[in-house]
């Protein structure tokens, strides 16, 4: 089950840094709107990926729950999983913006919402990878 978790990680890394790679384009207007085939896919590409996580993640934690219950580094970790599952929704309500309007044309307020969403993301993916290093030391 830890290879199936770690694959899914890399699988999951890999749609985020190229669904991050559009953004990107976007938000430099070098693209004036994202693909809306290309978005919805990433989006749920991501999905499967975090899914895969959490459902391998259950089995590989159930052996050692009585120690990880415990351990404040995990309690960490799934914050940061609670914080990437909740985010997905909103990142699923922002991605029309991205598919109908420019970058340069958003207000004050879209442009924040949508900074704040990526921060958590990259905050939370970067943060629920490293713990993990850590939970048994």
């Amino acid at each position: 089950m830890f290879w199936v978790h770690i694959i899914s990680l890399i699988f999951s890394g890999c749609v985020i840094v190229s669904a991050d790679h559009d953004a990107l384009l976007w938000l430099r207007g070098k693209k004036e709107t994202l693909n809306p085939s290309r978005v919805e896919l990433f989006h749920i590409l991501t999905w499967i990926g975090l899914t895969a996580l959490i459902i391998t993640g259950f089995f590989l934690f159930y052996p050692a729950r009585n120690f990880l219950i415990k351990s404040p580094i995990f309690i960490l970790k799934m914050i940061f999983v609670a914080i990437l599952v909740g985010n997905g929704f909103v990142i699923g309500s922002l991605s029309h913006i991205a598919k109908t309007r420019s970058f340069s044309s958003l207000q004050k307020g879209e442009r924040v919402a949508l900074f704040i969403s990526g921060a958590l993301s990259t905050v939370s993916w970067i943060g629920a990878t490293i713990t993990a290093f850590f939970i048994f030391d």
